[in-house]
Order: structure tokens, then sequence, then C-alpha cells
């Protein structure tokens, strides 16, 4: 493996699943539910027609157009997620499928993620954020939203309110928000996911992806997460070689998540 391999998340540019489409629906408990009840299915089709019944709105076009931009955010190719849908199935209702839900928002809804990145890691060690903060980005990375700032901010912070990240109440001046500590189960997925494992990386080229900020996850969290992982076995190896420190993962994203204990 190539130095320019171990380093490839040395960068803020997120990976490349999704538009900066517009964000105006959060949808989060909704997302969630149908997350949990994916493992019932063999298809996206037959997926999508339950969470179609399950939309509590009138209008079928609403339901039909809901359903659609759930499925996006966990299956944007029409295919069943399966270490995903496993995972959910495996974990309802727990703090770690919450982790990883969000974490596919930020993934999918990339002015959302792209938002976390720029605006709130960098005052993760303040915790707090100003709504000038937020728009200037909103307004700077997708300037279609000049028309609706409100709107998309309210929709934004509200999403990260739902996951646990914004701790302040609505329309608080400034917004305060907090890293929550992971899962192992969510770690591990993240993880897994974020490097296509079975890899070899260094431990700060993990630390500084676009991912583990959009997870507000700062270097002590990941190097404590890194350490009980390889304790339970989930982690082939950690090594130090003249001051670099490296983690070396064994198992895919599918055979991680049908380990956990």
């Amino acid at each position: 493996m190539t130095e320019q391999q171990l380093l490839f998340a040395d960068s803020d540019d997120p990976p490349a699943l999704a538009a900066r489409r517009v964000f105006n629906n959060e949808l989060v408990e909704e997302s969630l539910h149908a997350l949990t009840e994916a493992h019932r299915f063999d298809s996206v089709e037959e997926w999508r027609e339950s969470i179609i019944g399950a939309l509590p709105q009138n209008s079928q076009e609403v339901r039909l157009r809901n359903a659609d931009y759930i499925l996006s955010r966990f299956a944007p190719g029409r295919v069943m997620p399966q270490a995903l849908v496993e995972f959910a199935g495996r974990l309802a209702g727990t703090a770690a499928l919450r982790q990883v839900a969000y974490y596919h928002f930020c993934l999918t809804e990339r002015l959302l993620g792209d938002l976390v990145v720029a605006v709130f890691r960098p005052n993760l060690e303040a915790g707090t954020v100003q709504t000038r903060e937020v728009d200037g980005f909103l307004q700077q990375a997708h300037p279609s939203v000049e028309r609706s700032l409100m709107r998309f901010r309210n929709t934004c912070v509200r999403t990260l309110r739902a996951f646990g990240v914004v701790t302040s109440e609505s329309r608080a001046e400034p917004i305060a928000f907090a890293a929550q500590l992971p899962e192992l189960a969510a770690f591990l997925y993240v993880l897994h996911h974020a490097t296509n494992s079975p890899t070899m990386m260094h431990t700060t080229s993990f630390c500084d992806s676009w991912e583990a900020k959009a997870m507000l996850w700062p270097a002590s969290t990941i190097e404590a997460m890194l350490r009980e992982a390889h304790r339970v076995g989930l982690m082939a190896k950690l090594s130090e070689i003249d001051g670099i420190r490296q983690f070396t993962t064994h198992l895919s994203l599918e055979e991680v998540v049908h380990r956990l204990p």
C-alpha cells in the first residue's frame, strides 16, 4: 500500500455520494422508522411500498415524494444496503442506530454534512456557533437558498437537534452543540464504511477525514475507540512506527456488522 493510499482521507472534500441538493425536509423519525423496517424486505421496491404505507401524510403524492426522499438517504443507488439493513435490524431503537443514521444523513444531505464540517467542527471546543456563521455557509454553498434562507437554516438546525448534536432550544443564540461519545457499534460501522475496509491507515488520516469531522469525533475519541475495537477483536492491529500511529482493519463492512456483539 502506498503512502498516498494511506493518506487518502487527509482532506475536507466529502465522498462523492450526493450533490448539495437543497435540504428542506428532515423527516428524521420517519427515516429511522423506515430503516428499522428494512430487514423485512428483499428489494428496495418492497421497502418503498412499506414506507409509503407507513407515512402519515394524507396526500398520496406527498407520501410518494417523501418515500423517495427517505430512500435516497439509505439506498441512493436503489440497491438494498445489506450491511446497513442488518445493522438497523439488530440495533433498532438504540443510540448506535441514530448515530449511523446521522452519518448517512450527512453523506447524502451534503449541504448538512458540509455545514457540520465547515462551521460546527472548527468550533467544537467552544461548543457554540453563531447563526450568521450558519447563514454565511449556506449562502456560499448553495446560493439558491438566499430566497428562503431562514427555512433552510432551520431545517439543518432542527435535524442536528433531532440527532442530539444541537443542544440549545429553538431560536437560541448562539447555537449550542456538542459531540456525542460514539457507541462502539456505530464507530465500527462508520470507520469501515468510510475507509472501504479492510485497509491500513494512519490514525491521523482518519481523524482528519471528512467523515470523522462530520461525526464531530475529536482525535482523542477516535484513538480510544480504536483501542476498544482492538480489545474486543474487531480491529486487526494498532501500531506505532517512528511516532506515526496506524490501524489495520481485517473485516469488510458486512463482516464487522455481522460480528457486532
